[in-house]
């Protein structure tokens, strides 16, 4: 006896600690505490994300000044007019002093995570709540938990435009909630300008919300929205007039031939209707569920009304969507939906979803059985680490321990949203599987719930609760910190001293380290022949798609690029110039004939016919386009007898044309 009264001191004590550390039952000021240290925390976890530092930040101050970028200046143009490239430029010692990029970018993630708090406790009301909301949401794994979304809010801290423009989209969301309608609009503007794609689809996806709250709730004062209304429309057609102009001489390209083009080379970034299938798992779930707790809260709040209008606005994307893929297309509508895809703000209906699911558990949970504690343990771990095998495990143990109307209604669900993921990716995302993932959401469910059974008459439920998220940081840490994640962030992004501006080819030598995909498929040897013979900046000519970030490394001028079709896909004329290149380079007056899109899902029949047309050059129209194009070195993996090979690397030939005579110079 004596020692099981020990045992349950013992508890309290270490309960009391717990509590204190993870703010459960302290005042909302010292909340604020656990998210002052949890970029920290992140950090040491993940690294900073040096990848889309060296992708976006590094490449574009580069190519700004250097004579080498000058033939990738459309690319440049795309990526930074607008606010983009004064963030560039005004914000440049952030971007190049080691200390304080990664300064900013932990500086960057707590103000993310303060005001996703801030947000939460203004729809929510009460502060632990807002806590695990944020939390919750903010810690869960991106890709399958709030679709394909990578705007700087989760995993690694990041300080680029994308992080940088959902802080002001945050801002946006807070003003608004408080009915500063006027700061409201310049927070959202400045996101928009920053970077159109995240900032105007979140602002779409939560102003239909908002605007659904109004209406529902009397528009008594209109006048308060025409100023806010003037802003926005300011900042569109500002965007409109600055942005970028590319003029193309030749054959006009129809409007569904840019976008089959631009669905095979990426679905995901253009269309929310391929995203929502490829998520579908997860999201309609979790939707369902959240309409469910809805409809049992007597008081749901401005939560409702924000899911219920942003959902809508959803549904009317993925029409529009729809409308796009089955060859219905609007004159400079389109031109302007395409781009935008409205994937990106997605994220708002996860969050306004989790907001009002987390108030509902831990309201629900004090006076219910050990079975709904062991589901709401199982729901919080497969949110933070989802795949189709631990969600599908979630409902068909549902379906077993509350067998009915509502449970067999979600299993249907679930099996059509599975079935629209099968669509989507044409069986490729299908049985998703992640064995670490899974013994994640068996330990942070297991461990919390025997817990439970062992002390529920001491144990706090809400410190249950947060136990599956300690150990999903935990874990996280240890692993980060086994990796030494931090210190090869800063090892890389400080090449050159922590205090001093990075060496630029020492940041592109180390794209490996940071990328698997690109380690995988890149030919560096020819990478680093090309770099070193071109010392003058000619033109080069190589498989367009088979090197992977190729300007990065070469620093060429190139007649067709990688980059040139992935930012084909924002602009229409720009895919004209890069239909115009291809047609030159195939000898075919339309290009966009070899650009298969007979399913709906991306596949690799782009890069393979190009590729095959691009061996199959014969070397007299080669050199005709050296001639006119003034190209000098030409990669290819074939071997010509009749062109001058002056290098091979394991992968690839390289043939230096001016060596045949074709053109002015030395021979």
């Amino acid at each position: 006896m004596f020692g099981m009264k020990s045992l349950m001191a013992y508890s309290n004590r270490v309960q009391a600690v717990a509590e204190r550390f993870f703010v459960i039952t302290l005042p909302e000021n010292r909340a604020m505490w656990l998210l002052v240290f949890m970029p920290g925390i992140l950090a040491i976890a993940y690294g900073v994300d040096t990848w889309q530092y060296i992708t976006y930040n590094a490449f574009s101050l580069e190519a700004l000044g250097n004579k080498a970028f000058e033939s990738y200046q459309p690319i440049v143009q795309l990526r930074n007019f607008g606010f983009a490239g004064l963030f560039l430029r005004y914000l440049k010692f952030l971007h190049l002093n080691p200390v304080a990029y990664i300064s900013a970018s932990v500086l960057v993630c707590l103000a993310i995570y303060v005001l996703v708090y801030k947000i939460a406790r203004q729809i929510m009301g009460m502060h632990f709540e807002a806590l695990f909301a944020t939390l919750l949401f903010l810690l869960a794994r991106f890709t399958e938990s709030h679709g394909d979304v990578v705007n700087g809010m989760w995993g690694n801290p990041v300080f680029y435009k994308a992080s940088v423009s959902a802080v002001f989209t945050l801002l946006g969301m807070y003003f608004a909630l408080n009915r500063r309608l006027v700061g409201a609009a310049l927070f959202f503007a400045i996101s928009i300008n920053l970077h159109p794609p995240y900032g105007f689809s979140a602002f779409m996806f939560f102003t239909a919300g908002y605007c659904f709250h109004v209406y529902k709730n009397g528009m008594s004062d209109l006048k308060r929205f025409i100023i806010p209304a003037l802003i926005i429309l300011a900042c569109l057609m500002f965007f409109v007039v600055n942005a970028p102009r590319f003029e193309v001489s030749g054959m006009e390209h129809r409007m569904q031939d840019w976008f089959r083009y631009s669905y095979n080379v990426s679905a995901a970034d253009i269309t929310a209707f391929y995203d929502a299938c490829k998520y579908a798992y997860s999201l309609v779930p979790l939707l369902f569920f959240a309409f469910f707790v809805m409809r049992k809260q007597e008081d749901a709040g401005i939560a409702k009304y924000l899911l219920v209008g942003s959902v809508l606005f959803y549904g009317g994307a993925l029409c529009v969507d729809i409308l796009h893929i089955s060859g219905f297309f609007a004159p400079k509508l389109s031109d302007f939906f395409i781009p935008i895809g409205f994937r990106r703000g997605v994220w708002i209906i996860y969050f306004v979803a989790m907001t009002i699911i987390v108030k509902y558990l831990l309201q629900y949970n004090q006076k219910e059985e050990d079975r709904n504690v062991f589901h709401i343990l199982f729901f919080i771990s497969v949110y933070l680490c989802p795949n189709i095998v631990t969600v599908s495990l979630l409902i068909v143990s549902l379906n077993l321990f509350y067998p009915g109307r509502l449970t067999a209604w979600l299993l249907i669900v679930f099996l059509v949203s599975v079935g629209l993921n099968y669509l989507a990716g044409d069986g490729r995302h299908f049985f998703f599987f992640s064995l670490k993932d899974s013994a994640f959401v068996v330990l942070s469910t297991m461990l919390p719930y025997l817990l439970h059974l062992a002390f529920r008459r001491t144990l706090d439920l809400k410190f249950i609760f947060v136990l599956p998220i300690i150990i999903f940081l935990c874990s996280a840490l240890m692993y980060g910190i086994s990796q030494n994640r931090l210190k090869r962030s800063f090892a890389v992004i400080a090449n050159n001293g922590y205090l001093k501006y990075p060496d630029y080819q020492k940041l592109v030598a180390a794209l490996p380290q940071v990328n698997r995909n690109y380690r995988e498929n890149t030919d560096f040897d020819m990478m680093n022949a090309v770099r070193k013979l071109n010392t003058s900046g000619e033109m080069l000519l190589f498989p367009p798609l088979s090197l992977n970030f190729d300007i990065l490394l070469i620093e060429s001028p190139v007649f067709l690029s990688l980059l040139d079709f992935e930012n084909a896909r924002f602009s229409k004329k720009y895919f004209e110039y890069v239909m115009q290149r291809l047609g030159v380079l195939f000898q075919t007056g339309e290009p966009y004939s070899i650009l298969p899109m007979k399913k709906l899902e991306y596949n690799q029949k782009l890069e393979e016919e190009i590729n095959r047309r691009y061996i199959a050059l014969s070397s007299e129209h080669v050199k005709n386009l050296a001639v006119q194009y003034g190209i000098r070195y030409f990669v290819t993996s074939r071997f010509y007898d009749d062109l001058a090979l002056i290098y091979r690397s394991g992968k690839n030939n390289l043939y230096d044309l001016k060596g045949q005579g074709l053109w002015g110079g030395q021979q």
